[in-house]
């Protein structure tokens, strides 16, 4: 019997392109400059509130500093500065910041009835989405919004409502969040947006999410389909409820008193931000699930448990991934209460095997802190299972990844 693999090429590509190598926890430069420019024959004075970075228990400000004043409204650190104007002045504040979401949670308490007059197709949804307890509910809802929309950067700065987004199923992470929070207005489920940065293409870029109040905040990231443990590479700037006008670095000014001189013209002043941030150090989630496949070589079906064992609540993003024409994708957020687990059944699509072959079927499961990569051997005539060894936490998959590139590249 010839053995044959499965193109691995093919499903390094569906890796590159589906699984999500995040961050548990990361330490963060981050830096942002108000540059404003003033026509002194006009001008007088300055003064700007500007809104830096957020200080709480996902995002913990280690140490900071500006050459303006420094305060606080909320969570969020603020720069004031009030004094003369220059052609040019430049106010500036940098922090290191520790970024760390929780995946575990202490309770997960009843979703409660209520009317909220949300437009139908909005509270069908929502309803259909709905569990009788609050984890499961938002979990549902960052899941159905991942899935169901369609990212395209031509609708930034595209206002939409609601409606109209969840009727084009398109749009960018402004609008996955707010039909995210319309689902949760329509559950009665408090909530404020998150306004920051996400690394997206080895850069961070401009990111809105939204959290949770369910006695304690869970974030949700239905862009990045991540809820409770987002990625750590990210940074909070500001949190909203109602507009994020409400919360924008303002700038006012007064005019010079000049004999026969009567106000200032509009472009007078103007103001520039900037924004930058490196990652110093990251690692891993903690393993706090775990995943154990089983495989029935007769048939060729493959089984996922994912189980937690701890005695409190995790939320999860689930990915799965295989080679091509073989088990598929899949990708779900999922909530798993205390010692429970969750098991995912994966028939093997046989109509691409030819008879006379032995194949092996390489595929990666995964879930915030805990990674499988492992293979099964198959054989339209008999089937032959290669074992099913215990998933390991990611950081020690490491070691066994660079042992098969090395071999790899031995073997060439």
């Amino acid at each position: 019997m010839n053995p044959r693999l499965i193109p691995l090429h093919l499903f390094l590509i569906l890796l590159l392109h589906f699984s999500c190598s995040a961050s548990g926890y990361a330490n963060i430069t981050v830096s942002k400059t108000w540059t404003m420019d003033a026509d002194i024959t006009q001008v007088q004075d300055l003064n700007l509130t500007g809104f830096f970075i957020a200080n709480n228990s996902f995002q913990r400000v280690l140490s900071i500093q500006s050459n303006a004043q420094l305060g606080q409204e909320g969570e969020t650190l603020t720069v004031h500065y009030s004094g003369p104007a220059a052609n040019r002045t430049v106010i500036y504040a940098r922090a290191l910041v520790e970024v760390h979401y929780p995946q575990e949670f202490q309770s997960d308490p009843a979703l409660l009835p209520c009317q909220s007059p949300q437009p139908i197709k909005i509270s069908s949804i929502a309803s259909s989405l709905s569990s009788p307890t609050l984890l499961p509910t938002l979990a549902a809802i960052t899941e159905w919004v991942y899935n169901n929309l369609t990212y395209d950067i031509a609708y930034m700065g595209k206002p939409a409502t609601p409606e109209e987004v969840l009727a084009s199923r398109t749009g960018v992470c402004t609008h996955y969040a707010s039909i995210a929070a319309a689902f949760l207005d329509s559950l009665c489920i408090q909530h404020r947006m998150v306004s920051g940065y996400a690394m997206q293409n080895g850069t961070f870029q401009p990111h809105a999410w939204l959290e949770a109040d369910i006695g304690e905040n869970v974030p949700m990231d239905p862009t990045f389909g991540e809820a409770g443990p987002l990625s750590a590479e990210r940074i909070i700037s500001y949190y909203w409820t109602n507009s994020p006008d409400d919360v924008a670095d303002s700038l006012s000014f007064t005019c010079s008193h000049q004999p026969g001189v009567s106000g200032c013209n509009p472009g007078a002043v103007s103001m520039d931000t900037s924004f930058s941030a490196e990652v110093l150090s990251y690692r891993d989630f903690d393993a706090l699930a775990k995943i154990e496949p089983t495989y029935e070589p007769q048939s060729g079906r493959l089984s996922m448990n994912l189980s937690n064992p701890s005695s409190k609540n995790l939320l999860l993003t689930y990915r799965f991934t295989s080679a091509p024409s073989t088990y598929g994708q899949d990708m779900r957020v999922l909530s798993i209460g205390p010692a429970q687990s969750r098991t995912f059944a994966y028939p093997l699509d046989t109509s691409e095997l030819g008879d006379g072959f032995a194949y092996t079927i390489p595929y990666r499961a995964q879930a915030q802190g805990t990674q499988c990569d492992q293979s099964i051997s198959f054989s339209m005539a008999s089937g032959r299972d290669s074992g099913n060894p215990l998933c390991q936490p990611a950081f020690l998959l490491l070691i066994v990844s660079a042992c098969i590139l090395y071999s790899r590249k031995s073997a060439k």
